[in-house]
């Protein structure tokens, strides 16, 4: 393993990050609560969507995750085990309250009303999640992980909300007539068994923990069995000796290996910097719930390749054949994903080990959020690495003044929810995203994608560097 002498995030600025990152998403939740949040951002600002793309998850999973920094809910696994879904609303309803312990730091002051803020937005996002699966709407694809894990089983494992749960096994369900018996993999996209739609990809790694949480819910062993066939393959085939990843695989109809493509990666032999991160923490995952020695050996290669390939501030270029002085954009969101994979994977190794892997981690946490925050590391260079300020601190002013600001005009129905709020920087306003300088999809001259998001903010990107952020200040149990 590649180790670094960078610097590392500090427990109180990981907090005191995590804290500028829940006021960012609560002075959002106007603009996508009646609405989804679009995949990634124009011109710094997210347009608002109908829950129609399979990036919708993330934006209700970023809510429930600031829902339990201010109420610091107790989840442990042994709790959780025990608790009923009539259980696990009652906690929820005593946060609300104020009657449960709240998050540390500058929050801490308003933390019942926040907590009563995000947990009602979040619900009714679950609801239209509900509506989307009951009437199957754009969900004839492999992303039911992404859309259901962040939202609706979130809300199930934090609430006990019964809807929530019902939705995501009926995702679950979706998901299963995706698998493909010749060949045993979840077939990404298109209409099933077309000669040129035969393929699964690596992002779908991360789709299979709605299937293990779906067994363990119902009893139903069919869905993690699914899932273990899948990863079977998608080991066997996604990844080169060398540790590197293919974007999407190709079988044959008879159920035998065909080749490697990119969609979104630069060419089909280089190194799509979102696909090497999607295995890295996939592969850690499929681990968790599967725990065969050649998971964790994947893991090791898959990170090392991608630790090999990164520029000096650990935050590596969209496409990983690039390196410094290329011109090319970064994509923030890759180092939010394996940061997330390397703080999951310290669960499961020797302590020398895992104690590599959150140093790593936290060398990327402190660069992206010095680097490429919407605050610009005003939390690490301005405050000295204090945690904390209090609630008056303007940064975390309730109140919106002012008219709305030109960078939204059009893009959203109502004009009253896009007022910008008294802040010291003049880039956290509604609408704005945490994380800067990531890449959706990339046009090549050798790829078939369709150029969009770049260098802008990503929604899994803001998601998984709060789950980051997470995952440092607090015995967090995971939605996946």
């Amino acid at each position: 393993m590649i180790e670094y002498n960078s610097r590392q995030i500090t427990d109180e600025e990981a907090h005191l990050a995590l804290d500028l990152a829940v006021e960012q998403v609560r002075r959002s939740l106007p603009l996508y609560t009646d609405h989804c949040q679009n995949h990634s951002s124009v011109n710094g600002i997210y347009p608002a969507c109908d829950n129609v793309q399979w990036t919708c998850g993330f934006w209700p999973g970023e809510i429930w995750l600031a829902w339990e920094h201010v109420c610091g809910a107790d989840r442990s696994d042994v709790n959780n085990q025990r608790r009923t879904g009539a259980d696990k609303k009652k906690d929820s309803d005593e946060c609300i309250a104020g009657q449960a312990e709240c998050g540390a730091g500058s929050l801490s002051a308003c933390a019942s009303e926040y907590a009563e803020e995000f947990r009602a937005a979040a619900m009714k996002l679950s609801e239209s999640f509900e509506y989307r699966i009951e009437n199957k709407i754009e969900v004839d694809h492999h992303d039911m992980g992404f859309l259901y894990t962040p939202s609706c089983v979130a809300a199930w494992k934090l609430t006990g909300d019964e809807k929530a749960r019902n939705a995501a096994i009926l995702a679950a369900d979706q998901l299963m007539t995706r698998f493909q018996e010749k060949g045993e993999f979840f077939q990404a996209w298109g209409k099933l068994g077309e000669p040129g739609t035969y393929r699964y990809i690596i992002d779908c790694l991360m789709n299979l923990p709605l299937l293990y949480w779906a067994s363990e819910t119902t009893g139903d062993p069919r869905y993690q069995e699914a899932a273990r066939r899948h990863i079977t393959t998608c080991m066997r085939y996604s990844f080169r000796a060398d540790g590197s990843t293919y974007h999407t695989f190709f079988m044959n109809q008879d159920g035998t290996p065909s080749h490697g493509e990119t969609c979104q990666g630069y060419k089909d032999d280089s190194f799509w910097a979102r696909g090497q991160a999607w295995g890295v923490y996939g592969s850690v995952l499929s681990y968790r719930y599967d725990p065969k020695p050649e998971y964790l050996e994947i893991f090791h290669r898959a990170l090392d390749f991608y630790l090999s390939r990164l520029p000096e501030d650990l935050v590596p270029y969209w496409d990983m054949v690039f390196s410094d002085g290329s011109g090319e954009p970064r994509d923030s969101s890759s180092a939010a994903i394996v940061a997330c994979g390397l703080l999951e994977a310290r669960r499961y190794l020797p302590q020398e080990e895992a104690q590599k892997c959150e140093a790593l981690a936290r060398q990327m946490l402190y660069s992206l959020t010095e680097n490429y925050t919407v605050w610009g590391g005003r939390c690490l260079s301005e405050m000295d690495g204090k945690a904390g300020g209090d609630a008056s601190d303007e940064r975390f002013d309730k109140k919106p003044g002012g008219k709305s600001d030109e960078k939204l005009a059009g893009m959203f129905d109502d004009e009253d929810s896009v007022k910008t709020v008294k802040t010291q920087n003049k880039d956290m306003i509604p609408g704005a995203g945490l994380l800067l300088h990531g890449t959706y999809s990339k046009k090549s001259p050798y790829n078939t994608c369709t150029e969009e998001g770049v260098d802008e903010y990503t929604s899994w990107g803001d998601y998984f560097y709060m789950e980051a952020l997470t995952r440092l200040t607090r015995d967090w149990k995971s939605y996946w």
